[in-house]
């Protein structure tokens, strides 16, 4: 068996690392966007609230109904805040997600670049050896009729 056939296996399980690194990379970036939009959705609602609330709630409302706007209104900001961990944390999850996807590819190449370079030298070998029986082979030579 030949150098270039016994890295088979070793190709195919780097293979098998970076299609893994690239799932997780894909889960990542899926996780980070429903956050971001979970983020966005959040952050409308607080501002419509807070609109709504300046266009139409100012006039009429008794002491309670101003106490308990203003709760929930806390609520909605601690809410948007708490998002906000949430999606820098899942940007932290996605950025090495890219890390090891990228050092996953980066040992994948180099590993089909070496094992490219031992095929090449090997055919260059068996080329060589070919030549070489040619050569041996003498013209006028009876013994080879």
């Amino acid at each position: 068996m030949n150098r270039s056939t016994r890295f088979k296996p070793v190709q195919r399980h780097a293979d098998y690392l970076l299609r893994d690194a690239g799932m997780a990379l894909s889960h990542a970036h899926e996780e980070l966007r429903r956050q971001e939009e979970s983020l966005r959705q959040l952050i409308t609602y607080r501002d419509e609230y807070g609109r709504d609330f300046r266009l139409h709630g100012e006039s009429a409302r008794d002491g309670a109904w101003l106490r308990n706007y203003q709760i929930f209104l806390a609520q909605l900001n601690r809410g948007v805040e708490q998002q906000k961990t949430v999606v820098n944390e899942c940007r932290r999850r996605a950025a090495e997600a890219r890390s090891k996807w990228e050092t996953a590819s980066q040992k994948a190449r180099a590993l089909d670049n070496a094992v490219e370079r031992i095929r090449r030298d090997e055919q260059r070998g068996e080329q060589r050896r070919e030549q070489r029986l040619l050569d041996d082979r003498v013209p006028g030579d009876d013994s080879l009729d």
